[in-house]
């Protein structure tokens, strides 16, 4: 298990998760909590992924649906 690394670190993973594949909120928090970070730490990730854009929901949900219409044929 991956717990218990440090905010700049978690920080760090979470940017090049998200420069890599788009993610959405609620799974971008899940990750953060498994590398056990507080939920103060956490409010902070996620602002500064949202702000600097490497977070967009919007654009998570095009991605999302042009996959499914093109991977399983809705």
């Amino acid at each position: 298990m991956e717990g218990g690394i440090n905010y700049r670190q978690a920080l760090t993973k979470a940017m090049a998760m998200c420069s890599r594949s788009e993610w959405c909120r609620f799974d971008v928090v899940a990750k953060l909590r498994l590398w056990e970070l507080s939920d103060q730490e956490i409010s902070m990730a996620m602002d500064f992924l949202i702000r600097e854009r490497f977070l967009n929901e919007e654009r998570f949900v095009d991605f999302y649906i042009n996959d499914k219409l093109r991977f399983n044929k809705w």
